[in-house]
């Protein structure tokens, strides 16, 4: 055998180890939502509207519930007019500035010896009252807009908001809750769902995450039809500790779920290396096993 054949042999059995040396293992897993959160109201109360039903996508801070809160409603009303239509404080500085005019007027007056003493002192009264009573008008004001602000926040959970964007999955636990129903504080009403992204926890074996890193593509088959297509997830944690009894690692993916593709709860297979790839890679293997018979002359 000449050097031309051994250097060809070389790169053969090369490419072979390099081709076998990548995983193309099946996980078996499941998806889940991102975030999953049961809501319920701080305050309890009188159902009044319900503006959402299973299925429904709302956006965060979209309104989900509201309880009757009438008291609340006619405070902040009684405030809000006191505050627009406060006529206290014009009053008051119109006191204060025609005080203002008598002190000047009679300290010009005790000036020219016009005026005494004791009238003088009179009008310095007069205007430190008179200034004394506006800012007693201007602290009241800023009391009203406090307290509205306290009624407004109170009166805030009797409504119930989305915090993220999501799908209703449903209303109250196992029931539909209806208008007119009282609720209690703290009782989950609405579930909601984040499934723009979903989660998926795999546990790999201990040997195939060896080099894997977050960041890391992965590739997600589900196994319902026909919505089987491969999609490409991305690798958010890999656990630091090895369970002994399984010999894997907990290895969490964040899957993009485009126009709904995928559902929370389906089984899928997790792939670490692409399985298109592997198809193919079998394929070079025989075709590479045969050059090799070639080379060696077994094949003659």
């Amino acid at each position: 055998m000449n050097l031309f054949s051994i250097l060809r042999m070389l790169v053969v059995f090369g490419m072979c180890l390099y081709l076998t040396s990548t995983s193309w293992a099946q996980i078996d897993a499941v998806t889940k939502a991102r975030d999953d959160r049961s809501l319920a109201f701080l305050q309890g109360g009188k159902v009044v509207e319900i503006p959402v039903k299973p299925g429904s996508l709302v956006k965060a801070n979209d309104v989900l519930m509201i309880l009757e809160d009438k008291k609340g409603e006619s405070d902040i009303r009684i405030l809000e007019m006191r505050i627009q239509l406060d006529v206290t404080i014009e009053a008051a500085k119109a006191q204060r500035d025609l005080a203002q005019v008598n002190l000047d007027q009679t300290q010009q007056m005790w000036e020219a010896d016009a005026a005494n003493d004791l009238e003088l002192r009179n009008r310095k009264v007069e205007f430190k009252i008179a200034e004394l009573e506006l800012q007693q008008r201007q602290l009241d004001l800023q009391e009203a807009q406090l307290r509205l602000k306290e009624a407004k926040e109170i009166h805030s959970r009797y409504t119930l908001r989305a915090p993220i964007n999501g799908v209703i999955q449903r209303v109250k636990e196992g029931e539909e809750v209806a208008v007119g129903e009282i609720v209690q504080p703290g009782a989950p009403v609405v579930r909601l769902v984040a499934v723009e992204t979903l989660t998926i926890d795999a546990h790999v074996p201990v040997t195939d995450t060896l080099d894997l890193k977050v960041g890391h593509k992965a590739y997600i088959k589900a196994k319902v039809a026909p919505r089987d297509r491969l999609i490409d997830g991305t690798v958010q944690h890999i656990a630091k500790v090895v369970d002994p009894a399984s010999g894997t690692k907990l290895i969490r993916i964040n899957v993009p779920n485009e126009n709904d593709y995928l559902g929370a709860g389906w089984q899928v297979s997790v792939y670490l290396s692409n399985p298109q790839t592997a198809a193919k890679s079998g394929t070079n293997m025989k075709r590479l096993t045969q050059l090799v018979g070639v080379v060696t002359g077994k094949n003659r």
